[in-house]
């Protein structure tokens, strides 16, 4: 979890850069600075960012378009525009991107220090509210465990629970097929990679065979071939980052989750990773919970069905004597005695109760 307080100030003009930074220096607030949005966005690429006081007028790029490509590299930040000259319609503009705040130059020390005070506790209970939701989902898991379901719905709402408490783009659930020691992909999120439902991975082949080897998770963000554990692996072009979990119950391997972020740029945290450890052992018992039922249920119904089938052979056979036993007693295949004839009657009349 990133508690700093970090402000980006991105403003051609070096005056106003130099008042913002020494203002909220003196307020215990980390400032750093940009002339450029270019500029901007490789300083962003290496460090996240609470805040950003961004001028709407700047060189090449303006504010309003690197507004955007702001948001997609932090997509949690607060921007509060800066302009010299603002129009309404820039305002409008502005405020319905989602800015925090606008404010027009000339402007007051307390005014700028107060502004992104403000910008930073409503980034602050932004993230509380997250992480309730990522808590609220935990719970819902685990009060999935006390109820049976059939596999495939439970997979279905444990993977929705998990990709909203992570802001997860899409992902899949390997369950583990202890016989032949395989992965099986048995739910996939998105329709363009339904081809791979069904497909098998052996232990230590590719990300998700890796964490179920090592039962231990992962969280991978930028370039495959900078980590030496994954550098024989494909690099997942369109993936910004991802992380896979194992689910284990009582040292007993179920399955692995994988959860990925393609539109949202934003990297996952080890605070991410701890969310998603504690939840795939929820998930894990749940799921343990339903594979076992279906075994039963299966089992159970072997058993009717074998019931069933003994059942009808004994009928048959019961139809064939009291039949046999029916023409013995009329004398058809030759003449019986008082005692014969009793005991045959005696027999279809247990025959017939039957």
């Amino acid at each position: 979890m990133n508690n700093n307080r970090d402000v980006l100030i991105i403003d051609d003009e070096e005056n106003i850069r130099y008042i913002c930074e020494k203002a909220l220096n003196k307020a215990d607030i980390t400032a750093d600075a940009a002339a450029s949005a270019e500029e901007a966005l490789e300083i962003v690429k290496k460090k996240k960012y609470k805040v950003a006081l961004l001028d709407i007028v700047l060189p090449k790029m303006d504010g309003l378009k690197f507004f955007s490509v702001l948001k997609g590299e932090i997509p949690d930040i607060e921007i509060i525009m800066l302009t010299g000259n603002a129009t309404i319609e820039d305002s409008v503009n502005a405020m319905k991107m989602g800015a925090y705040d606008f404010i027009t130059k000339p402007f007051g020390i307390i005014e700028i220090r107060k502004t992104v005070e403000n910008a930073m506790e409503k980034e602050k209970l932004s993230r509380e509210v997250n992480e309730l939701k990522q808590i609220i989902s935990i719970s819902d898991v685990t009060q999935a465990i006390g109820r049976l379901m059939p596999i495939n719905k439970l997979l279905k709402i444990v993977f929705d629970k998990a990709k909203n408490a992570v802001n997860a783009d899409g992902g899949s659930i390997a369950l583990f097929d202890p016989k032949n020691k395989e992965l099986i992909i048995s739910y996939i999120d998105g329709m363009h990679d339904i081809k791979v439902l069904g497909e098998r991975l052996k232990l230590g082949e590719r990300i998700c065979g890796y964490v179920a080897e090592m039962m231990e998770p992962v969280i991978i963000n930028g370039d495959l071939s900078d980590d030496p554990r994954f550098k024989n692996i494909d690099n997942l072009k369109k993936v910004k980052s991802g992380i896979s979990v194992p689910m284990i119950v009582k040292d007993e391997l179920v399955g692995v989750f994988n959860l990925r972020r393609v539109k949202n740029t934003s990297e996952y945290t080890e605070y991410d990773l701890r969310i998603m450890t504690i939840f795939a052992q929820r998930a894990a018992l749940a799921i343990k919970n339903a594979i076992d039922y279906e075994k039963l249920k299966k089992l159970n119904d072997l058993k009717t069905e074998f019931v069933a089938n003994i059942s009808h052979e004994l009928r048959t056979l019961l139809t064939i004597i009291r039949e046999a036993v029916s023409q013995i007693s009329s004398g058809i295949l030759g003449k019986t005695t008082e005692k014969q004839r009793k005991v045959l009657e005696l027999a279809l009349q247990v025959s017939a109760e039957n």
